[in-house]
C-alpha cells in the first residue's frame, strides 16, 4: 500500500480532481483492502494475496519454494 501511496496522483480523490483517471474503483484503497481481506478469509488470515496455480499447493511447499518461515512454526 505503501508503495501505490507514493503515487498518489494515481489514485484515489487527489486523482479524480485531475484528468487523471484513478486505477480501479473511485475509493481504490478500501477495494484493494477489502479483496486482500477476502482472501485473507479463505486461509484464516488477516490478509492474502491470490495468484494462479493449475492444481492444488500445499502451504507448506509454497513456503518452502519462498524460502520463508510457514506461519505455523512462528
Amino acid at each position: 500500500m505503501e508503495a501505490i501511496e507514493a503515487y498518489c496522483s494515481q489514485f484515489g480523490q487527489k486523482a479524480a480532481k485531475t484528468e487523471v483517471r484513478p486505477i480501479g474503483a473511485r475509493d481504490y484503497f478500501f477495494h484493494i483492502e477489502a479483496r486482500n481481506q477476502f482472501y485473507g478469509s479463505l486461509i484464516n488470515v488477516k490478509y492474502a494475496e491470490a495468484f494462479l496455480v493449475e492444481g492444488p499447493l500445499n502451504a507448506e511447499v509454497l513456503s518452502d519454494l519462498f524460502h520463508v518461515q510457514s506461519h505455523k512454526n512462528r
